[in-house]
């Protein structure tokens, strides 16, 4: 650390005081696959666990809970820091579906009859996208709806 004094000699005071505090730190470290956020922390202190998003990007997998020991937390959970901790996160795949044209072919890809994956969060609902706006249909064919096949 370096400090620098300036005065501009308006005032002829003979003392100056400056008080430093070093606090003892503690490390978050935030796991996710190969990849590893790092946080500095104030020891002795009550931190909210990082939102998974803050760190880190997946389009496959669908985040749970960090997992500190044998425990597990929620996002935005408190903890109380007295050591350096590493929170893991639990993931899952996220489900996908995968669109088949049943005769009609991508758009721009003549060859090609499926579109996807495509991803979505558990528990969620998700219009699927019409499929005129996907595949070009063999003349006198139209579009009559999805069917779901597990």
């Amino acid at each position: 650390m370096r400090i620098y004094f300036h005065s501009d000699s308006s005032k002829h005071d003979s003392e100056f005081a400056l008080t430093v505090t070093v606090m003892a730190q503690n490390q978050v470290s935030y796991v996710f696959d190969n990849q590893m956020h790092k946080v500095a922390v104030q020891k002795d202190s009550t931190i909210l666990l990082a939102y998974f998003e803050e760190y880190f990007d997946t389009d496959t997998k669908e985040f749970l809970c960090w997992q500190i020991g044998d425990d597990t937390y929620d996002e935005g959970d408190e903890y109380y820091i007295i050591e350096d901790i590493t929170g893991t996160a639990v993931t899952r795949l996220m489900p996908t579906a995968t669109l088949e044209g049943n005769g009609a072919t991508v758009i721009g890809y003549p060859d090609v009859t499926e579109y996807g994956p495509i991803s979505f969060s558990t528990g969620t609902t998700a219009p699927l996208p019409h499929a005129n706006m996907i595949f070009d249909f063999p003349r006198n064919k139209y579009f009559g709806g999805w069917r779901f096949a597990v």
